[in-house]
């Protein structure tokens, strides 16, 4: 049986997270690079690698073992029989009373305005569904649609809900008042101006100036990730680790289980509802995590990568998030024979968090495997936390498909 092991991580220190927007010197240090929070899935599990490998032997510097590597790997992958991470997910409140918060479904139409206390609010009002069909760009497809003037409204993102509100919404009911929370609501940002500096002559030069905007997480607010497939006798990470961008201090410890949103049971109806609960690696072409997949995003009649039996409809989805980082790892010999080092990840678009996907369900024998306690694992660096979704049923009735 796979160990399971319910950790958090806690902020000692601003946080600072960023995509893959380039940050180029000379650039006026007064419009500064923002943060992002909660962290991608790739973050929390590269500090999660790091942290397993130095309680489990490693002193911190140079190559991991091979014990490490079969099991951590070596490269921004996983390997297929290691460990799997399930996270972040965002919890907050006081001790009893907190609450799991996941991305708001972009499906879901709502006003937004300014608190008395200065924090944006969400007012749900309607569902976007799939529409009649019509011919635009993409070719004869299904556009979501509202009824009613939506002209003022849009959707959720950058709020969450907790996970009772989020079993509403994917029930069809709209979400109380006051149960969505803003990124705002959660911690506060802070600008940094920073300088850059040589350091064998210990000074600067012109255009030497840059600006980030960091986070400092309320003292309620943590992260929590559920941790698999750890094998016997290896020790779980505790205290101080460096965390994201500079790495900023943060805490790591046993956490009690967080609520996981679910969608009513599947039954025998021939459609289906996939919303994001992580950001998706619809892979890249040409990449094995596209073999199955005939299109590197998501599109009308296309297929859900690592997902068997469904096609897409209709979507809501934001513009795509484009990720890098950095592997710390030697990717192997160059040309000289001479190990190559750490080098920079190329970008990735991903499918943010919070989009929304109705499928038609075209073989229900082979997509029930995947589906485990309401949740499916959709795309590329599944085991990395990429790619989580909630599934629900969705009544295709009345939409014409192929």
């Amino acid at each position: 049986m796979m160990s399971r092991h319910i950790l958090s991580v806690t902020a000692l220190d601003t946080w600072f997270f960023r995509d893959g927007k380039p940050m180029r010197e000379g650039e006026s240090a007064l419009a500064p690079l923002e943060t992002f929070f909660p962290p991608y899935p790739s973050t929390l599990t590269g500090a999660v690698r790091a942290a397993l490998a130095k309680a489990n032997g490693w002193n911190g510097r140079g190559r991991w073992s091979s014990e490490l590597r079969t099991v951590l790997g070596s490269h921004e992958d996983l390997p297929e029989n290691g460990i799997r991470v399930t996270g972040p997910i965002l919890r907050h409140g006081r001790a009893d009373h907190a609450h799991s918060y996941f991305p708001m479904p972009l499906h879901l139409l709502g006003s937004t305005r300014l608190g008395d206390d200065g924090i944006p609010e969400f007012e749900p009002q309607c569902f976007l569904k799939p529409g009649p069909e019509v011919v635009c760009d993409l070719g004869r497809v299904h556009l979501p649609t509202a009824e009613g003037d939506t002209a003022d409204l849009s959707n959720g993102f950058g709020f969450y809900l907790d996970a009772q509100s989020y079993i509403d919404v994917l029930a069809g009911r709209l979400p109380a008042n006051g149960r969505c929370f803003s990124r705002e609501a959660m911690g506060s940002l802070e600008f940094r101006l920073g300088i850059r500096r040589d350091d064998d002559t210990r000074t600067t030069g012109d255009d030497a100036l840059y600006g980030t905007r960091h986070i400092r997480p309320s003292h309620l607010t943590e992260l929590l990730f559920i941790l698999e497939g750890l094998p016997e006798g290896w020790r779980l990470p505790s205290g101080l680790i460096p965390f994201g961008g500079e790495g900023r201090l943060a805490e790591i410890d046993i956490a009690q289980a967080p609520e996981l949103p679910h969608g009513p049971d599947m039954g025998d109806i021939g459609g289906c509802l996939l919303v994001l609960l992580t950001p998706a690696d619809w892979g890249l072409p040409g990449h094995k995590a596209v073999a199955d997949c005939d299109q590197p995003w998501p599109r009308p009649e296309g297929k859900v990568p690592h997902l068997p039996g469904v096609r897409i409809v209709s979507a809501c989805v934001e513009k795509a998030i484009r990720l890098g980082g950095w592997c710390t790892f030697a990717r192997g010999k160059a040309k000289d024979g001479i190990e190559d080092g750490p080098s920079p990840l190329s970008l990735r678009p991903l499918v943010p968090a919070g989009s929304a996907l109705w499928c038609r369900i075209e073989d229900a024998s082979a997509l029930r495997p995947h589906i485990a306690d309401g949740l499916v694992r959709i795309g590329h660096r599944r085991a990395s936390g990429f790619g989580l979704a909630v599934i629900a049923p969705w009544n295709d009735q009345g939409v014409e498909t192929k």
